[in-house]
Parts: structure tokens; sequence; C-alpha cells
């Protein structure tokens, strides 16, 4: 195992193998449009390989205001897939189809 650090808009120059498993956990919901890091991301999975991706569900922002009775912010989470994250700043939450 290794790690690098860079700009993940950087990917696809970074590596030119295809790795057996590839992480991407709390990254995608910081862009806009996070379908070029995903496109990168499939490109570096090998044959037979894993993709794990973590991403904060859009329908799941509902929860936890909802379970602590926050019927206006459970609303609110299910209007728009933007939050404010704990280290304040806006993100998307991705969609569940």
């Amino acid at each position: 195992m290794r790690t690098v650090e860079d700009d993940v808009r950087n990917l696809a120059s970074l590596f030119s193998e295809r790795f057996d498993v590839v992480l991407c956990h709390g990254v995608l919901m910081y862009f806009a449009d996070p379908e070029p890091v995903l496109d990168d991301l499939v490109r570096l999975v090998g044959p037979g390989g894993v993709l794990s991706l973590l991403v904060r569900n859009g329908d799941a922002l509902a929860i936890r205001p909802g379970l602590l009775g926050d019927w206006d912010a459970t609303l609110r989470a299910f209007e728009s897939p933007l939050y404010d994250n704990r280290i304040g700043v806006t993100i998307a939450a991705v969609a569940v189809a």
C-alpha cells in the first residue's frame, strides 16, 4: 500500500498503473461536478478490482434533524442537496436513485 498526497484533479496524470482496490472516501461531495473525478477513479481500477466510494447520501441528511425533532431542518434537507459540513464548507450530498 502507498499513499500519495496531491490534488485529486491531477489523478489521471499521477498513476500509469491499475489497482486491485481504489478508495475514495469523503471526497466527491466537494465537487460541483464529481463526474470527471469519478471517471478517473474508474480508470484506475484493474480487471476484477474494486472501487470503494463513500459519499454523503442526500436522503440521509434528514435523519439527524428528524431524530432530534427539528422538523424544519428535516424538510430543508429534502429540498436541497447542499449543506454546511462541520468545518463550515458548503458541499453537496449525492442523490440516491
